[in-house]
This record gives C-alpha cells, structure tokens and sequence, in this order.
C-alpha cells in the first residue's frame, strides 16, 4: 500500500516537504559536480514548485507554454533547458503528440529514480 493511502492528509503533507526540502538540498548538493546553465535550474525549480502545486501526483501535465511564460523563455531555450535536465537525470520527460500538454517526473535524488518527492 502507497504511503499516502495509509497516513492522514496532514501527515502526508509533512511527509511531501519533508521530502520537498530533501529534494532541494541535494539538488543544490549535485550543481557543485553537475554544471546546469542558469535556466536549467531555474526550469527544475519551476517544476518542482508545480508539483508541490500539484500535491505530488505523478506524473506531472504541465504545458510547456505555460512554463515558458513563466520563466520568459523562448522556444529554443526552453528546448536546450529541458535537454540538459534530462541528459543530467534530474527529470523524466514523456512526451505528448499533436498540442497536448507533456508529462514530467522529476527524479528523486536521493535514491537516483523517478518518483514523486
């Protein structure tokens, strides 16, 4: 049974910024190895404050209009930001055709595989 079927609303929330805080830690943690563009992280950021948004259901559907609106980037940026989270392992992206919303998981650090933090 998933950890959120078995606790209270409240302790699943203080389970997800527990785990929300622990996430943010090692990520700054690895940009001291992994060199990431500024965009880059300010992409990862942006994702992970949706989720949180989201209340951590994965996969996350998300518009990448809507996150190039907020981080003001063009298309080709966003493209190259997106690219260098992906090829570094930070998030998981699917891909949608036609003009639906894509889908994102955000790797969890901590264990080094795609899950909700």
């Amino acid at each position: 049974m998933d950890f959120r079927q078995q606790r209270t609303y409240k302790e699943c929330l203080i389970y997800a910024a527990m785990n929300y805080l622990k996430q943010i830690s090692e990520f700054n943690s690895r940009l001291e190895i992994v060199n990431l563009s500024a965009r880059s992280q300010a992409l990862w950021y942006c994702l992970m404050w949706h989720y949180n948004k989201a209340f951590w259901r994965a996969p996350l559907v998300i518009s990448e209009s809507t996150l190039r609106g907020e981080l003001s980037l063009t298309h080709k940026q966003f493209l190259a930001a997106r690219k260098e989270l992906i090829d570094g392992g930070f998030i998981i992206h699917y891909p949608k055709q036609g003009k639906k919303p894509t889908s994102y998981d955000i790797v969890d650090l901590s264990t080094e595989r795609a899950a909700v933090v």
